[in-house]
């Protein structure tokens, strides 16, 4: 009786871990679904791109957040899929004046850059 009693309890344990990890998995790939890392190159130059270009980019409803590396031109951005598309990022980012991987710059958006942030421009960072 002893030992059927310890098999009983044995098996309890066992189906409440099963329980728990089937939980835990479920809730995970939950909180997951519809999140995605995108990283987009773009034409940024100085402090003044990077603050524009992030502002834009944070202002999107499903961004959760981005940051854009001065030094690689790349800003990588955590969003939701369900809420947004990597074009409309994109869309977003060359709307703003400046290029986002193969798509260009807005040319009127671009026009109204200062002209340190234009192409070919020699900006010290420090604005």
């Amino acid at each position: 009786m002893k030992n059927m009693k310890n098999t009983m309890n044995t098996m309890d344990t066992i189906i409440r871990k099963v329980i728990f990890t089937v939980l835990f998995l479920s809730i995970s790939t939950i909180t997951m679904a519809g999140n995605k890392m995108l990283k987009v190159k773009t034409s940024a130059i100085c402090d003044m791109c990077k603050n524009r270009i992030e502002l834009v980019v944070n202002n999107l409803d499903g961004v959760k957040k981005s940051l854009l590396n001065l030094d690689s031109g790349i800003i990588k951005i955590k969003y939701n899929t369900d809420k947004l598309s990597e074009t409309d990022i994109r869309v977003a980012i060359s709307d703003a004046g400046y290029d986002a991987d193969d798509m260009p710059a807005d040319p009127k958006a671009y026009s109204v850059l200062p002209g340190c942030c234009k192409k070919g421009s020699s900006c010290d960072s420090k604005h």
